[in-house]
């Protein structure tokens, strides 16, 4: 089991000489990534609810020391450091002793300050009702020694130690008198080092105790009980964080065994702040967004939940990302649209922008400044290089960063501590200027949101990098600086280097700037993670600043209504759509719903006139009953001639009426009028659910029957029969003037083949036919390009997708709403809508291409489930023979038998020969009764026909003969 201990950061090697100890300096001190933790803790209860955080919260501190001992496998004696013996570094000294009462108070101040700003007050700290205990002037809480809470072998035990290290320390504050109930969480400072970093050489101490964050699974693990027992009837359950004096080894003889060969150590110093930060991150329930499993990286420097805890080398820790401000409601996220204008995240008129690409996926931009305050332009690594002076290495021996961070970054030191206890902007640690774009799928939610970066392939919550790449948490073989934790290139910007080099294409030698764009085709992309297109655009991104620029837009025509909004229709004129609790016509409410936790369940239906002209919108209401008016036009709702509220089992419309049945098993609809060729029902009765219609033939009329084993009723000649749980659609698919038969079956159902198959009347597949995939809704079909074949439009995973009538995928796209509530809309003069959500994607196409046969899940807006297919023959037919669409399948024949296939015009006999590959004749039927204008098939049986090859012959004859010649092989 793993403990929720602080990782252990930066695993770079063994680095024996000065020249490679320089080089470490140069490179990776720069952006203040160093040193690295080892990023491993498991699942954690908050020790704080979020619905406590809206009060000031206290901290009981307790300082412990242990007992003197020699051992040289910990750092230092046991005791406080009380003294700043001979430190090597002649700068500014971080974190310095005394390391008493007032020290500790200072940590607990710098860990304040940090969360007032980057919550905007959403968590703040009473010190005045916090607690350093022992207090001034009284000995620390003295336990064994050190190693005794460190075993290494075993993390389990470790584990156990850790919980017995909290639990001593709490019982000694209760036997001193604390009243331990009165704080909301325990902080344990204990003596000596933390065993939380991997330097570059030989750890000297691994006995030092690892930082950690003690939950309750953790106590329950190691004493058996969801807590400390007080009492023989107490138990304290409240979870505690564990965290060293401090992490700077500058004040103890190991600095130079740890880096040899250094003749300064003032920038090898650590901060305390940011392990304090990660920790109280547990304690406050923020999700780990770096790997917990192994502690790769998920979201590198940019966030506090991963390495940006130690930026600043531990002083200035990177504020939680957008993601996580907006996850805990601290910030709202503004949906973006247009021109915008960002202001950088330290500033009070900052927001975070989101930009919506799906039902479960969106990014949030955030404009994050790393500038010194005063110094515009000017980050704590470029001030260090105007001053650098040159080394023999070719290099630049930097001046300590500590110095100019308190010289000119604006921090406040603690005048009696020393201790650096507020930094005027987090920010001052990125390794960059620019926007942070996060992708983010809350599909990959899971349910604790413990580990939802685990997956370095499906991550949660993943930064856009403007560099092209995707590098944070993988591998790399790069030898100057680092990526796999995130770097400036990372970050967007006008005139950036790495995105042009990724996206060559996107550099414009007439733009001076060089501003960026993130779309469909770019590196990275606008696009979903399963590769669908979002159609969003952003571009224009200015250069950097406290105010950054940028256009979203949308790449396809696109209207937009309100965010959240459902579109139930168009009157001709304005949309008519549902809000939350309401009905609007425009920009106008018309109705109110009935409660705010009851919604529309009907599809807006036609009563009279031009098609959206009027609708029926029901409300569901109580008892199981429908509340049933009818808008018009005119954005009037009246109560038609049925009681307010009915009670019912089924509601449907057709023809002009409102159907709603009064009865637990209703009464069968009233049978479909003959007349109507092209007609599709559904209902119910008991627990089978039908569906009847007809289908467009000029010979016949074929019911399609939609039914659950055992088939009832039975089968007659002319019925069809689907699988229940198949989503059925008509349309001409091949231009005939005939409806085919549109079936698509839904995952849930595990010994059923997920596919979309497109079947005319006699069952025959069109070629492409059928398409695997996890569909979720019914196709819509209608005519989206300009080629006078329909598309089929569905839902297949959680994406839009259209395929084209030979089965072909044209378009992916992102699905903004629930998969039964897509419709299409040919109102207008030359474009046919697609409603998603609330927005509607427009095709253009002229009327008399648009074709649209099946607009909603039920058929038609009415929902009487009619084709509207015209019967009109849009495909160029063949009179006899069409040569191009004559084959077999399987070919070559494995299994003893063969289907060959053909398509015909207007003619009723066909003659198959099969031949041997000597000419001698092997089989000739003659075929009658055959379907014009589409295809027909015959099954050849092998039988004991030896392996070879073959050819088949098809003939047809009218007023002409027409032939056509196949090839056929059989493997035995």
């Amino acid at each position: 089991m793993n403990s929720s201990k602080i990782p252990r950061w930066y695993q770079c090697g063994i680095f024996s000489t000065p020249f490679w100890w320089t080089l470490l300096l140069v490179f990776s001190l720069q952006g203040q990534q160093y040193p690295h933790l080892s990023l491993q803790p498991r699942a954690t209860t908050p020790a704080i609810p979020h619905s406590n955080l809206a009060e000031a919260l206290t901290i009981l501190a307790l300082r412990v020391a242990f007992t003197p001992d020699l051992n040289v496998s910990t750092t230092g004696d046991g005791q406080f450091l009380m003294g700043p013996g001979t430190p090597l570094c002649d700068g500014f000294l971080v974190d310095p002793p005394p390391h008493d009462v007032p020290y500790f108070y200072a940590q607990l101040k710098a860990i304040a300050n940090y969360f007032q700003q980057v919550t905007r007050g959403g968590i703040t700290l009473s010190l005045s009702e916090s607690l350093v205990f022992p207090e001034e002037g009284e000995d620390p809480i003295v336990l064994d020694n050190m190693a005794a809470y460190r075993p290494v072998a075993d993390e389990d035990s470790s584990d156990d130690l850790l919980v017995d290290l909290y639990a001593e320390s709490l019982l000694e504050a209760v036997t001193g008198g604390v009243n331990v109930w009165d704080y909301d969480l325990v902080v344990v400072f204990h003596a000596g080092l933390g065993q939380d970093f991997a330097y570059p050489t030989l750890d000297p101490t691994p006995l030092d105790i690892p930082s950690a964050y003690v939950d309750l699974d953790m106590i329950e693990n190691a004493l058996g009980s969801r807590g400390i027992p007080l009492s023989p009837d107490t138990l304290y359950d409240r979870p505690a964080i564990i965290l060293p004096e401090g992490q700077n080894h500058i004040y103890y003889d190991i600095v130079e065994d740890i880096f040899p060969g250094a003749d300064n150590h003032c920038d090898v110093q650590l901060g305390l702040t940011g392990t304090f930060a990660l920790l109280m991150g547990y304690a406050l329930g923020f999700p780990p967004l770096f790997d917990t499993e192994d502690g790769d990286p998920g979201v590198g420097v940019f966030g506090l939940m991963d390495l940006g805890s130690n930026n600043g080398q531990g002083v200035v820790p990177a504020p939680p990302t957008a993601w996580t401000r907006t996850y805990l409601n601290w910030e709202d996220a503004v949906e973006l649209q247009g021109d915008v204008a960002l202001s950088a995240r330290h500033l009070p008129e900052s927001q975070i922008g989101r930009v919506t690409l799906s039902n479960s996926e969106y990014l949030l931009i955030e404009n994050r400044l790393n500038w010194i305050p005063g110094l515009p332009r000017v980050s704590m690594d470029t001030l260090r290089y105007r001053h650098g002076v040159p080394n023999e290495y070719g290099g630049l021996d930097l001046p300590p960063y500590f110095d100019y961070l308190v010289d000119s970054a604006g921090v406040t030191v603690d005048s009696a501590t020393k201790v650096i206890i507020a930094v005027p902007n987090y920010d001052l640690g990125l390794p960059g200027s620019g926007l942070l774009i996060w992708h983010v799928d809350e599909s990959r939610y899971v349910t604790d949101m413990q580990g939802i970066n685990d997956d370095r392939e499906a991550r949660a919550v993943e930064l856009k990098e403007a560099d092209g790449a995707v590098d944070i948490g993988f591998p790399t073989t790069a030898l100057i600086d680092d990526p796999v934790r995130g770097w400036g290139w990372d970050m967007w910007f006008a005139g950036n280097e790495a995105f042009f080099y990724a996206n060559p294409d996107r550099d414009d030698p007439s733009d001076p700037v060089r501003l960026l764009t993130l779309d469909s085709d770019t590196h990275p992309s606008t696009r979903l993670n399963s590769g669908a297109e979002s159609g969003i655009v952003i571009s224009r991104i200015d250069s950097a600043g406290e105010v950054l620029h940028l256009r979203i837009e949308d790449e396809v025509d696109v209207t937009r209504l309100p965010e959240g909004s459902r579109l139930l229709g168009f009157n001709g004129q304005e949309y008519i759509y549902a809000l939350r609790d309401s009905l609007w016509l425009g920009n106008k409410p018309i109705a109110g719903r009935y409660s705010n936790d009851n919604l529309v369940v009907s599809e807006h239906d036609p009563v009279t006139g031009p098609a959206s002209d009027s609708f029926w919108i029901v409300e569901q209401g109580p008892a199981f009953s429908y509340i049933v008016r009818r808008f018009d036009g005119e954005g009037n709702l009246t109560v038609p001639e049925l009681r307010d509220s009915l009670n019912h089992s089924t509601a449907y419309y057709d023809a002009g009426f409102l159907y709603i049945g009064l009865e637990e098993n209703p009464p069968f609809p009233p049978p479909p009028d003959t007349t109507m060729i092209r007609y599709y029902q559904h209902y119910s009765f008991g627990s089978t659910v039908y569906s009847w219609g007809y289908i467009f033939d000029t010979t016949d009329t074929a019911v399609v029957i939609q039914t659950r084993a055992p088939r009832h009723p039975p089968p007659s000649d002319n019925q069809i029969y689907w699988h229940a749980t198949d989503k059925l659609s008509l349309g001409d698919l091949d231009g005939d003037g005939l409806d085919e038969i549109i079936a698509t079956s839904p995952s849930q159902v595990v010994w059923y083949p997920e596919r979309m198959t497109a079947e005319n009347g006699d069952r025959l597949a069109l070629d492409g036919f059928p398409v695997a995939g996890d569909f979720k809704s019914p196709a819509l079909v209608a005519n989206l390009r300009d080629d006078f074949h329909p598309e089929l439009i569905t839902v297949e995973s959680n994406d839009i997708v259209v395929y084209n009538h030979e089965g072909q995928r044209q378009l992916r796209m992102g699905l903004h709403t629930r998969p039964s509530e897509l419709f299409l809309m040919h109102m207008d003069d030359d474009r046919i809508g697609l409603a998603n959500g609330d927005r509607i994607h427009w095709f253009g196409l002229e009327p008399e291409e648009q074709n649209p046969q099946w607009v909603t899940p039920q058929g038609r807006h009415s929902r009487s489930r009619h084709s509207l297919n015209e019967g009109i023959v849009r495909a160029v037919l063949p009179k006899t023979l069409d040569k191009s669409r004559v084959y077999n399948y399987p070919n070559p024949v494995t299994d003893g038998r063969t289907t060959v296939r053909f398509f015909i015009g207007s003619v009723n006999k066909a003659t198959v020969s099969i031949f041997t590959i000597d000419g001698l004749l092997v089989k000739r039927i003659e075929l009658t009764n055959l379907i014009p204008n589409d295809y027909n098939e015959w099954i050849w049986e092998v039988g004991d026909n030896p392996s070879g090859l073959y050819y088949g012959v098809i003939e047809v004859e009218d007023s002409r003969k027409e032939s056509a010649l196949i090839k056929i092989a059989v493997v035995r």
